[in-house]
């Protein structure tokens, strides 16, 4: 009894997908010539503390930039806005080429 119960676990585990290196998502064919052309897209350099990244995001405002990447940056709430080293409102429309860098007042302990 004991050698049939091993059998079928042999068996199901056969019928299971077997995996090797890093695992293809299905349904997504993204070639390493798709990865470069999307980064070589990325038109707007983003900074907040030790976090940065450039993204596809000209023509979007502050505001909306710093909602969407508040977790993944950790943006303090209480930060401001600077464009290219000027400091903008959170309307600011940013533009291809452009350094968004969301900086804490200086004294300000967090």
């Amino acid at each position: 009894m004991a050698g049939r119960e091993f059998e079928k676990q042999d068996q199901s585990q056969e019928d299971q997908p077997k995996f090797s290196g890093f695992a293809k998502p299905q349904g997504h064919d993204v070639s390493h010539e798709d990865v470069l052309k999307k980064l070589a897209e990325a038109d707007v350099e983003v900074i907040s503390g030790s976090s940065d990244g450039k993204f596809k995001l000209s023509g979007k405002r502050v505001s909306a930039i710093r909602s969407h990447l508040v977790d993944a940056f950790a943006i303090p709430g209480d930060s401001q806005a600077y464009v290219d080293g000027k400091q903008v409102d959170e309307t600011h429309i940013v533009q291809a080429g452009q350094t968004l860098e969301f900086i804490k007042p200086s004294g300000v302990k967090g």
